[in-house]
């Protein structure tokens, strides 16, 4: 669901984007420059810092000397897509128009939209998006391999989009830029996108997604085989076969010739002892054993230490889920949210309890609007109203505290320590997953959230022995 609308909302935001500074910020280092469009040195500063993490860690994978190039490499930062969508025109014909960034081995430079699109006033509270230094270390891997890796195009896809996404993550992480994969909501969300077909057995075979035999595998689960399965030969006893991989990469020639060579020479190192079905089936039970906490839906969230940063697109909706279900049906979700400035007309955030098949219970905070509660009927494409009361407490401009409690049948909507309405959702299984979103245009900070089962609370702690409030009239 969240890849679909992530796609869409890529090509139809270049319209009701909000106004930006016309000056920008340039960082240098050794190795790269960063080049933004737009006035934020914080910015700036974190970007260079990812991309030059990432340049010793590559050639040495490779085995290569660690020189740096006679002028640092360029990278592109794009507030707008529009100015990203004209410089991909001009480089690659619109090859990657769909796509936040690309990076160029004519002019060995990077290119990236800056994201997720907020308001100017929401990016000075962010500071440098999580999803940006990502994708600013992954082209800087590219560029890397681009300046030191004279042979790199007989190399398969495959090899360097996983060596790319590979050598990334695990650098901004030994950094502490960003969490572990399963923690991280990018990457968990990566993991638990495979889990789901590797639990099937109907995981698409290496032979047939690594050489684009298989048509019907799409952009983002293409990404994260190559991710996967790079990372899982980078462990135990594996970890050797892809270090030889890598170096015949670099000592094989360039061209045809040199490519089907290194595509045979990988077949060979991969298997073993083996065969491909063996590999094929380690492949899957490595991505069973996986724990991803997080499946976004749309982006996007990132986490610093008891903050979740969210933010929507002008055109879409962000959406996340905590993978980890409640134990029990009755339970509170509580914390506290705070509007930053949004991009749309009205700006809303929302806690959805129950999510089964994409079915949920939403309790929705609207600024200046009040609170509301909805049930989503996904396949029906409908939505019932619940309860919904106006509540001066949330606005722009003051965190609020709120928490939403199941009792029986009952949801109990509290705000600041005051119950703003409660209402019925029947016999509504609650049991499926839950997480936070942001309508489109509009971003918040959630701190201190939790989730807490009923039983572990007194009647007296949790306020739901007696009704202090009034029923919604909707």
């Amino acid at each position: 669901m969240g890849r679909e609308l992530l796609r869409v909302g890529i090509v139809a935001f270049a319209s009701s984007f909000p106004s930006i500074a016309l000056a920008g910020s340039t960082a240098v280092g050794e190795h790269f420059q960063i080049i933004c469009d737009f006035d934020h040195e914080v910015v700036a500063k974190a970007s260079l810092e990812a991309a030059e993490a990432v340049w010793g860690p590559t050639l040495e994978l490779f085995g290569a000397k660690s020189r740096a190039p006679k002028k640092p490499l360029k990278i592109h930062l794009y507030r707008r897509w529009e100015s990203y969508r004209d410089v991909d025109e001009d480089l690659t014909a619109g090859k990657f128009k769909d796509g936040y960034s690309f990076s160029s081995h004519k002019d060995k430079s990077a290119h990236i939209v800056l994201q997720p699109l907020v308001s100017d006033d929401a990016l000075r509270a962010i500071g440098c998006p999580e999803i940006t230094r990502i994708l600013v270390a992954h082209e800087a891997v590219h560029l890397a391999v681009y300046s030191a890796i004279p042979n790199h195009k007989a190399q398969p896809k495959w090899l360097r989009e996983g060596l790319s996404m590979y050598v990334s993550l695990k650098t901004l992480q030994s950094k502490g830029m960003i969490a572990a994969d399963e923690a991280c909501p990018y990457t968990s969300t990566m993991q638990a996108q495979l889990q789901p077909m590797a639990a099937a057995n109907n995981l698409p075979r290496f032979s047939d997604w690594s050489s684009g035999r298989n048509k019907e595998i799409d952009f983002y689960t293409l990404y994260s085989l190559q991710w996967q399965f790079f990372s899982f030969m980078m462990t135990g006893e594996r970890e050797a076969s892809m270090r030889a991989i890598l170096a015949e990469a670099r000592k094989t020639g360039e061209g045809s010739k040199a490519s089907k060579a290194l595509k045979k020479f990988i077949s060979n190192t991969l298997v073993g002892d083996d065969d491909m079905a063996s590999l094929d089936e380690a492949f899957r039970k490595h991505l069973e054993g996986l724990k991803p906490q997080w499946y976004q839906m749309g982006r996007s969230l990132e986490i610093r230490g008891n903050a979740w940063y969210q933010g929507a697109f002008p055109n879409y909706q962000a959406g996340i889920l905590r993978m980890e279900r409640p134990t029990e049906r009755d339970f509170d979700i509580e914390g506290t949210a705070e509007f930053l400035p949004g991009t749309g007309k009205i700006d809303h955030i929302y806690v959805m309890l129950g999510e089964m098949n994409r079915d949920a219970i939403y309790v929705q905070f609207s600024a200046g609007n009040g609170v509301a509660a909805q049930r989503r009927y996904y396949t029906e494409n409908r939505w019932d109203l619940l309860g919904r009361e106006e509540c001066e407490a949330v606005d722009h401009g003051k965190p609020f505290r709120f928490k939403a409690s199941v009792r029986g049948e009952e949801l109990h909507v509290y705000v600041n320590g005051k119950l703003v309405f409660y209402c019925t959702i029947g016999d509504y299984d609650t049991t499926g997953r839950w997480g936070v979103g942001a309508g489109e245009g509009s971003a918040c900070i959630w701190r201190d959230m939790r989730l807490t089962p009923a039983s572990a609370k007194t009647k007296g702690k949790s306020g739901q022995s007696g009704k202090t409030g009034q029923k919604s009239k909707k």
